[in-house]
């Protein structure tokens, strides 16, 4: 009974042991993470961003495939020199470590603006014109104490066995693959904020207010 009492106490001081050496362990690796991550840690606690698991021409992004700097106003804090892009067809602002290829897809009701390079971009504030404006997050063209012209771009991903690259599509894919038919098509809209009303226009006047599009 003695034997097997002490058995006991040495079988319950080894699990002991070992699970302090696993959580010290956990704490470790939690420990580099969070030192790599630096102050921007809280932003890669999403989830993984979508894997397009599918042959296709064009991309996803809003501008490029590539991320940029940027900043980021996100859960009320400013955070800046963050690596960014922006999925124009799910609509998700994605954040990436500069050592990580995985990219993570922040939460967009804790996205208040962002920049990506030198582009800005924000949730319009305000009143639409007409209940069917796409909702989220538009780019800033131009703005002045009482102007600001938008741009949203929507990516919807299509197929068809045309000549799915260049005008076809809305931009260039120097990687074109005219084998695969499925694709994203660019749509570029254009807005004009003014006394606190949101109304869509011409890429023409966009471009004159503007000055580009």
């Amino acid at each position: 009974m003695k034997l097997n009492f002490l058995g006991l106490i040495f079988l319950t001081l080894c699990l002991c042991f070992s699970e302090g050496v696993s959580f010290a362990q956990e704490n470790t690796d939690y420990d580099v993470y969070m030192e790599s991550s630096n102050k921007n840690a809280i932003l890669f606690r999403g989830r993984r961003a979508f894997y397009y698991n599918i042959r296709y021409n064009g991309h996803c992004y809003w501008m490029t495939p590539e991320f940029q700097n940027g900043d980021i106003v996100y859960n009320g804090k400013h955070y800046y020199d963050v690596l960014l892009n922006f999925d124009a067809y799910r609509g998700e602002v994605l954040v990436k470590s500069s050592s990580a290829v995985m990219a993570i897809a922040l939460s967009s009701d804790e996205v208040e603006r962002f920049t990506i390079g030198v582009e800005r971009f924000e949730r319009p504030t305000a009143t639409k014109k007409k209940s069917f404006y796409p909702d989220g997050f538009y780019q800033i063209l131009y703005q002045d104490n009482t102007t600001t012209v938008y741009k949203k771009v929507i990516k919807t991903f299509t197929s068809n066995t045309n000549n799915n690259n260049g005008p076809a599509i809305g931009y260039d894919d120097p990687n074109y693959d005219p084998a695969v038919i499925n694709f994203f098509q660019y749509n570029g809209k254009y807005f004009l904020a003014k006394d606190g009303v949101l109304k869509k226009i011409g890429k023409g006047k966009a471009r004159k207010i503007a000055g580009r599009v």
